[in-house]
């Protein structure tokens, strides 16, 4: 396996949008309403959100990376991201859940860059292989090229039924040049299920 470099990164119109905002709250009482889960130092020297940053760094220049917060959580960024220029922290204006804080970060972006392609990416999640992650990233932008008006999702099998995650049901393959990983289309979205559907 070769290694990665930066000049394998994504190009100058794709940006990376990090989701920090949660409140940790199923990870109680290590993580509190004053320092959530993704501002802990939970595996080593690096908060959950530090080790995103510096995995997407592998695929995006340092300028493309955004962080997006709440305002209660602006000081945990400046803290942990002291060289994190202001203009990479989008700070919502009030806590909407997922769908418009998304909603609200590509409308920042694109009011900068009407051709940005942008990834969100949660904080807190656990990336055991940076080369296969680094593989997904470049299949996902790529399938973008090919189906533009389409939104991309990446998703993991479950190592088993869980009534805490959302489901992705594939639907047909779809043909991307250049790459041999498949693209399916989304046939359904699961949201939670009880534990027999899962």
């Amino acid at each position: 396996m070769r290694p990665i470099t930066k000049k394998d990164s994504l190009g100058p119109r794709d940006y990376a949008v990090i989701q920090a905002g949660g409140n940790g709250t199923r990870l109680w009482p290590i993580s509190r309403k004053s320092k959530p889960k993704q501002f802990q130092l939970l595996l080593g020297n690096q908060s959950l959100l530090q080790r995103m940053h510096g995995l997407l760094l592998r695929s995006f220049e340092h300028d493309r990376i955004f962080i997006q917060v709440p305002p209660q959580f602006v000081p945990l960024v400046r803290e942990q991201f002291p060289e994190l220029p202001a203009e990479q922290v989008i700070i919502e204006p009030e806590s909407r859940d997922t769908g418009p804080a998304f909603a609200y970060s590509a409308a920042v972006l694109y009011g900068r860059d009407p051709e940005a392609r942008i990834g969100f990416f949660y904080s807190d999640h656990l990336i055991q292989s940076e080369h296969v992650f680094k593989q997904t990233l470049t299949t996902g932008f790529k399938a973008l090229s090919s189906y533009p008006d389409h939104l991309v999702m990446l998703g993991v099998r479950p190592l088993y039924a869980h009534t805490g995650l959302g489901y992705i049901e594939r639907g047909e393959k779809k043909h991307v040049p250049g790459l041999k990983n498949g693209v399916y289309n989304a046939q359904a979205f699961i949201e939670k299920p009880d534990i027999g559907r899962a």
